[in-house]
């Protein structure tokens, strides 16, 4: 018996699977990544950006510039002061002056007519560019100080921006005046002479008289030239109410102008027991001759006065003064 030898062949297939889920997942990290990597770069140049404003702004803050404005620290209502600055414009333009508004505070300066103009608060008051300097005079009508910003600007004509620079000033309630005593004035007859024009006018009132107990008389006399021309030279005789009756003239009289006048005193002894009449006359040709004459009682006691031994004084005429 033949035996018969059968051969077996097994064939193995090979089957390859491929992952689709897989790769999709791979793509979208990828992509993740990516989109994590742009949105990183744009907040990245966002910030930068940010910082370059921020810094520029900064700087230039710091480099802006302003004018020096240079003004006392304290001033006093009603006293005058100087604000002044200090600035080098590189465009032509103008200055202006402002203040901040306070209760009852205003400042004033001297207008184009020389008369104080008072500057409002909170406006610009243009002060032109031909001096860097402002006379003010701070005016409070409160009670308690006042701490104000005053500014300078500078406002160009053309292209450009305005540049600004402020000082504080402390303004104090103006200082009462000390009250001054004034002696009182002495009590006596007063004066007044009328005023004329055209010719001369003399006229002569009697101020004051005394006779005291020794029989010793005093009287000062006042002649004015209440005219419109000099008066020219011109005598004064004077009666004189002595024991033994004496007439008093004058030596030779300087012209007196318009409105001038002349005090004259005159002394003698021996008044006559209880007094007389006093009289001055003026010697002189004028327009109103009716007032160049004064006469006033005078009253002495009741001595007994040795006549036979009179002797009258000297009859002087003390100190003249002419106004």
């Amino acid at each position: 018996m033949t035996e018969t030898q059968q051969t077996t062949t097994t064939t193995v297939e090979k089957t390859e699977t491929h992952d689709e889920s897989r790769t999709s997942s791979l793509l979208t990290d990828i992509l993740t990544i990516i989109g994590f990597a742009i949105l990183f770069i744009i907040i990245l140049w966002g910030f930068i950006h940010l910082v370059s404003l921020v810094s520029s702004s900064l700087f230039s803050k710091h480099t802006a510039p302003t004018i020096e404005v240079t003004a006392p620290a304290e001033a006093s209502s009603g006293q005058p002061v100087v604000v002044s600055w200090n600035y080098t414009p590189s465009t032509q333009g103008s200055y202006a002056f402002l203040y901040q508004c306070q209760n009852g505070l205003s400042f004033e300066t001297k207008g184009a007519t020389s008369s104080m103009t008072s500057i409002p608060c909170g406006s610009a008051y243009t002060v032109g560019n031909a001096s860097n300097s402002l006379t003010l005079t701070p005016v409070l009508s409160a009670t308690s100080a006042a701490t104000d910003t005053v500014s300078i600007v500078f406002i160009p004509s053309k292209n450009g921006s305005e540049v600004q620079g402020d000082a504080t000033m402390v303004i104090n309630p103006a200082a009462k005046p000390t009250p001054v005593k004034t002696a009182p004035k002495p009590s006596g007859p007063t004066y007044t002479a009328p005023q004329y024009s055209g010719p001369a006018d003399l006229s002569v009132r009697i101020v004051s008289s005394n006779v005291d107990t020794t029989g010793a008389g005093v009287v000062t006399f006042d002649i004015a030239n209440i005219g419109g021309s000099a008066s020219g030279n011109y005598y004064f005789t004077a009666q004189l109410p002595t024991a033994q009756p004496y007439p008093y003239q004058s030596p030779l009289q300087a012209s007196l102008a318009p409105g001038d006048h002349i005090t004259s005193t005159l002394r003698f002894t021996d008044v006559q027991a209880g007094g007389g009449m006093f009289s001055v006359s003026i010697s002189t040709n004028d327009a109103n001759p009716s007032n160049n004459y004064a006469s006033i009682q005078l009253n002495a006691p009741y001595n007994n006065y040795n006549y036979n031994t009179y002797a009258p004084a000297p009859y002087t005429q003390y100190p003249t003064y002419t106004y």
